[in-house]
């Protein structure tokens, strides 16, 4: 880190300190209060934004739920562990494709290579 940003988080950090303890001093109460509400702020946001993030695959599972209506004999952790999603890798392979070019006739390519060597 260099010397700005150190005394920039120095700075923050007292102030945080500060404030904390003028808090402590006047409402000891709102302080866990805030901390409470903060908290459930970020588990509602994480809970109900997070869709990204979804181990399964939702049409995968509605399927395995079908199955399982018609006769199958699964559990709900049976289905969850059954349609969890494999990890991709970013290295796949990728068949390469090879493109025709304009090619010319043999006869036309040892023409040129014999007027070339001679």
């Amino acid at each position: 880190m260099t010397n700005n940003t150190k005394l920039f988080f120095i700075v923050l950090f007292s102030l945080a300190a500060i404030g904390l303890v003028k808090v402590l001093k006047t409402n000891p109460m709102m302080l866990f209060i805030s901390i409470a509400f903060s908290i459930g702020i970020i588990f509602l946001l994480g809970r109900f934004m997070g869709g990204g993030r979804r181990s399964t695959d939702k049409g995968y599972q509605k399927a395995l739920k079908t199955q399982k209506k018609k006769g199958g004999k699964l559990s709900p952790t049976e289905i969850q562990k059954l349609t969890r999603l494999k990890k991709t890798s970013r290295s796949r392979e990728i068949p390469f494709k090879v493109i025709e070019g304009n090619k010319k006739g043999k006869s036309q390519k040892d023409k040129e290579n014999q007027s070339h060597f001679h």
